[in-house]
């Protein structure tokens, strides 16, 4: 229900079962410490450059500041479909928007040590599309080096690349049936061959995906001259969209450590939306986007440590949308078309030594470059002629930008129990509107005290970039009330990182994390006092800290009972001194509690029930203000044929409370949006043949793509 203070609670219902959960799985791991396993025995074995963890079950290694786990070990317990779930089951690894964080900060996420920073659908598409039996290992860093062409946590996907049939064709078959409100399907095909010393693969996936929102929004909007209008509007707003994806690969072994890579990677689709809007304002909206996207890269590994590569993406996204309204008697009626064409290419060359007393180099360079060319323009829908809409003739523009990296790093192991790894990163960027050079220093010291204790200490920094789009000086009308304007001065986010964890047990993660993010850009909400419009706009904030501690605690209830419970507490902080006419310096404590539960129905007929849930308490974003939100998922998986087929049946957010509807009640401005939320139901058939597990590549840089 809504309150007047303006929170939105979760049914108390809800909330109880959900905390119910959680606390029965604490008092679990109290009561029953010795018992408490994911998989892993206490027992350790030391090497000069690496912790491993031997016994019952090995899970987890440390070897050179990374903690190296086994997937396939984790997922006998708590089995996933992909490894987007498979990564969500890592310890110390939580969910983050539609990513993934370790030690509080956002990771990122490479395939086999290569840079693979995506955008959240590009990231999700690519991990959600993988078997899990393609896993070899993954690697948690909360810092990575410079070796990795990552700054900050990285998460490491490391595949295996033998076939155990080679001469043999093998191939894969997905399907995936979906009803949120409206029904969604994905088709998968994947095909692999290998002989000799050659291989190749090719995967082929279709998706077709409707979605349904009922939105609402009550704004008080106050005007210089002293009126105060209310806003009251009802949104219908229906997605649909199709998407084709190909990938094919080969690769040629001259040796096991002498490797020739080629990829590419294509993507076309085309998306329709038609929003119909009521109440204060009345109006039509209808949406059409088409992007492609056409990628190639090329890799060469030599066996004395050389690594060279080259890579071209083309990116091609035209859309248009017609507009007819009407708000406080006013009308509008127009047509919007644009267009982002992006041509990008990048080459990087890289060397690493083993040397004398455990002592191993690491360096390398970076070059890429970029052109962005976009354009927007307003049309008459009778005339067809061009117009002016609120004072915007649209925009035409070509951003171009260059980067140069150079960097060299280290790691030694000084004993059994210290080792510590580091680099130092330095970086050009240049376009029209930054000339930057920035310094990157990376520092991590792991330390073993005794069997089973690890300790890690983590310093580093990072540079974030706006998306193009938000960089060009255009305004998108949404309807007659709301505009999204560009901001050509924004100015690039400069990250600082402190984390240190500890490992009980090989099993037990404890975190502790503070960051100072320097001019923190977000897009954030403004209502104008000079006209009846309120504007999104990405602005960048004074500065953001976040401060936090975390604890993953697995346990076990016989052999029918697998769980993990996350508990995260964060103090977090913003900073934005001329934000309009309302700057604001607002901070807040949160938490969150993760609860993932297997429970073994049948061993014999591979039958399986799992339970997860999640609850976070209210939050700050900007100037908004974020109320609590949880969920509730439930599977039912069931393998057959010797482990060829798996049909997956599954329900989640059950209790629809997984939506959250942000509140701005901050310096006279008042708007409230309210979003419908729907439980979502399916089930998903895949079948293997021929032996097959898919060979994944790596996925592309889209992250500042429309």
């Amino acid at each position: 229900m809504a309150g007047k203070d303006g929170l939105i609670f979760i049914d108390m219902k809800r909330i109880l079962l959900l905390a119910c959960i959680a606390i029965s799985a604490a008092r679990v791991a109290a009561q029953n410490p010795d018992s408490l396993s994911v998989a892993a025995a206490d027992s350790l074995f030391l090497k000069l450059s690496e912790a491993t963890v031997v016994g019952e079950i090995p899970v987890v290694k440390v070897d050179k500041g990374a903690l190296v786990y086994d997937v396939q070990r984790i997922l006998e317990k708590t089995p996933a479909d992909n490894a987007f779930e498979a990564i969500g089951k890592l310890p110390g690894v939580t969910p983050q928007g539609d990513g993934f964080a370790v030690a509080g900060r956002r990771a990122t996420v490479v395939i086999d040590g290569k840079v693979s920073t995506l955008s959240a659908d590009q990231v999700n598409a690519l991990l959600k599309s993988t078997p899990v039996s393609r896993i070899a290992k993954a690697e948690v860093i909360p810092n990575a080096t410079a070796k990795y062409q990552v700054r900050g946590a990285l998460i490491n996907i490391v595949l295996n690349h033998d076939s155990e049939d080679r001469g043999k064709l093998q191939g894969e078959i997905y399907g995936r049936y979906v009803n949120q409100y409206n029904g969604s399907g994905q088709g998968r095909g994947s095909l692999q061959y290998a002989k000799g010393k050659f291989s190749t693969d090719l995967t082929y996936t279709y998706e077709y995906e409707q979605t349904h929102n009922d939105n609402t929004m009550k704004a008080r909007h106050r005007l210089s001259d002293g009126s105060v209008h209310d806003i009251d509007e009802e949104k219908l707003v229906d997605d649909w969209e199709r998407n084709h994806q190909v990938r094919w690969g080969a690769d040629y072994f001259f040796s096991e450590k002498h490797r020739a890579s080629l990829v590419y990677n294509g993507s076309i689709s085309e998306k329709g939306t038609d929003i119909s809007t009521t109440g204060t304002q009345v109006s039509t909206a209808r949406l059409g986007k088409d992007r492609q996207l056409h990628n190639f890269r090329a890799d060469y590994k030599a066996p004395f440590g050389l690594s060279l590569g080259a890579e071209y993406t083309h990116y091609n996204a035209p859309s248009d949308q017609l507009l007819k309204s009407t708000f406080e008697g006013v009308g509008s009626h127009y047509r919007t078309e644009d267009r982002q064409t992006i041509d990008r290419w990048k080459v990087f060359a890289a060397q690493e030594h083993s040397l004398e007393n455990s002592w191993e180099l690491n360096y390398g360079a970076n070059l890429e470059w970029a052109r962005d060319k976009s354009f927007q323009w307003y049309y008459d829908p009778v005339t067809g002629g061009k117009i002016n809409v609120g004072g915007d003739d649209g925009f035409i523009s070509k951003l171009n930008e260059q980067s140069q990296n150079v960097y060299a790093g280290f790691s030694k192991s000084f004993s059994e129990k210290w080792m510590m790894n580091g680099s130092l990163a330095v970086e050009h960027f240049k376009n029209a509107a930054w000339n930057d050079w920035s310094v990157y220093p990376t520092l991590n010291v792991t330390w073993l005290p005794t069997a089973g204790h690890i300790v890690q200490l983590g310093l580093s920094s990072d540079k974030g970039y706006p998306d193009y789009w938000s960089l060009q000086s255009t305004t998108t009308h949404s309807d007659a009330y709301t505009e999204i304007v560009g901001n050509p001065s924004l100015r690039p986010s400069k990250e600082y990182q402190a984390a240190l964890s500890y490992i009980l047990k090989s099993k037990y993660v404890f975190s502790a994390y503070f960051s100072h993010i320097k001019d923190y850009f977000i897009q954030l909400l403004y209502q104008n006092p000079d006209r009846l419009v309120q504007t999104y706009r990405t602005l960048n904030e004074d500065f953001m800290q976040q401060g936090g501690i975390q604890a993953s605690i697995p346990f076990n209830v016989g052999e029918w009972w697998t769980g993990r419970t996350t508990l995260i507490g964060t103090w977090q902080r913003e900073k934005d001194s001329d934000f309009y006419d309302i700057p604001f310096d607002r901070d807040i404590v949160f938490g969150m509690a993760v609860m993932n539960n297997t429970f073994t129905l049948s061993k014999k007929h591979g039958l399986k029930l799992l339970v997860n849930g999640m609850i976070r308490s209210k939050g700050i974003q900007g100037n908004y203000d974020l109320p609590a939100s949880g969920n509730l998922d439930v599977q039912l998986r069931w393998g057959f044929a010797e482990g060829r087929g798996l049909i997956n049946i599954f329900c989640n957010d059950i209790f629809q409370t997984s939506m959250i509807s942000p509140l701005i009640d901050y310096g006279g401005q008042y708007m409230k949006s309210g979003y419908e939320c729907y439980r979502q139901a399916g089930v998903s058939l895949t079948w293997k043949f021929g032996g097959y597990t898919e060979k994944k590549r790596e996925g592309l840089d889209t992250g500042r793509f429309r």
